[in-house]
């Protein structure tokens, strides 16, 4: 079963964020393609080797994956495997699915993701 966000928000971005990331996404990394035509994860911001593997091993294996799922379905499906992934984590991957640096996102949104990082500790 889903877990639902807390005050019960949809844990995915708004549909003309994922639009507006993946047009974003595919005009800066036009040039980054896999051989399936998919675009790597590392190309996106916040998203270095190590975290693509990570993403990669549970089943999101391009950024229009990562754009789609959004980073709370995301970093579930890496929480599950590996529990010592923090809230910077889900910090980078918000970053990553609205093209940001993790550090400027909105204080609104942090404490958003927080809230849902403090939900799924349980």
């Amino acid at each position: 079963m889903d877990k639902q966000a807390p005050g019960g928000g949809n844990p995915r971005p708004p549909a003309e964020l994922v639009v507006e990331s993946v047009a974003v996404i595919k005009r800066k990394i036009s040039g980054c393609r896999k051989e399936n035509g998919m675009t790597e994860l590392t190309s996106m911001m916040n998203i270095g080797k190590e975290m693509a593997r990570k993403l990669d091993s549970v089943g999101i294996g391009s950024a229009e994956e990562l754009v789609r799922l959004g980073a709370e379905q995301a970093f579930l499906k890496v929480k599950e495997r590996y529990p010592n992934v923090c809230l910077v984590h889900l910090y980078a991957l918000e970053g990553a699915v609205c093209n940001v640096e993790f550090n400027s996102l909105l204080e609104g949104r942090k404490k958003e993701l927080k809230e849902f990082s403090d939900f799924l500790k349980g």
